[in-house]
């Protein structure tokens, strides 16, 4: 019986929990990563200004991202009396972008909302500057990285920087094929279109030729046996028309004609041919 070692190489608990482990390069763990840092970033700001104020976090697998800032301000002549502001912070991954998560950055300062922008990072120094903003009154700071977004209602963008899309090597390689695969597509409809417009001109010229009483020269080796049926059949009805000048029911021409000769008498627009194709 072979004995398997349950330890790590430095003594630690080998992983056999019955889930899969994660890639912590992944987009999702960076989008964990940022929840917690957001979270320990405004806990750490309330400290810097000595106050006691509710900061909540969304769960780990739930999305959107979400942290919350909440502070009821009392008033200095009556402490029953608040001020309250609260700010939120809304994290979206956008994998294969060129900034992979995206800040939404909504605040309530007073009675009056505001949306201040999308951006492509917010640091803790930002976050410090935001609750300073809300709960002093102080200067509302300059976030950097700022990502366009619609405006509601607009076909405009709002201020900032485009978050292109980083295309990868697989997106180059599908690209390519999709372009061989339209030009191919393309290309064979062309010559389908030439080959058609080639034959409908050779079988006008013939039946320009059987109107006047001629033989085709040659026959089609694609149809052997049946020369030029169907289009006899339409040059009958253009060229056979009585003296009031309608088209006489066409009369179908003698298609059990040998493919090697062509029967000219056969051929030979009249009223008495019968045949039937």
């Amino acid at each position: 019986m072979t004995i398997i070692k349950m330890h790590n190489s430095d003594g630690t608990a080998r992983h056999c929990l019955p889930i899969l482990q994660t890639d912590n390069s992944g987009i999702w763990e960076k989008l964990e990563t940022a929840r917690l840092v957001l979270d320990d970033a405004f806990k750490q700001a309330c400290n810097a200004l000595g106050i006691q104020a509710y900061v909540g976090r969304g769960n780990k697998f739930e999305r959107p991202v979400q942290v919350f800032f909440e502070c009821w301000i009392p008033a200095v002549e009556d402490p029953f009396l608040t001020e309250r502001v609260w700010a939120q912070v809304t994290v979206e991954a956008m994998p294969y972008h060129q900034f992979e998560l995206e800040y939404t950055v909504n605040i309530f300062n007073r009675g009056r909302t505001k949306e201040l922008g999308t951006f492509g990072a917010l640091d803790a120094s930002q976050v410090h500057a935001l609750v300073s903003r809300l709960v002093q009154n102080a200067k509302l700071p300059e976030l950097s990285n700022r990502v366009q977004k619609p405006v509601a209602g607009s076909h405009q963008a709002s201020a900032g920087k485009k978050n292109k899309v980083t295309a990868t090597r697989a997106d180059i390689v599908g690209a390519l094929l999709r372009f061989l695969l339209k030009a191919l597509l393309i290309g064979g409809l062309a010559a389908l279109a030439i080959g058609y417009f080639a034959l409908s001109k050779d079988e006008s010229a013939q039946v320009a030729t059987m109107a006047a009483g001629g033989a085709p020269a040659s026959l089609p080796s694609s149809t052997p046996g049946r020369p030029f049926c169907f289009t006899w059949a339409r040059a009958r009805v253009i060229f056979n028309k009585d003296s009031s000048g309608l088209p006489r029911r066409p009369q179908s021409p003698a298609c059990n004609a040998p493919s090697n000769r062509f029967n000219t008498a056969a051929w030979i627009p009249s009223r008495s041919v019968s045949n039937t194709c």
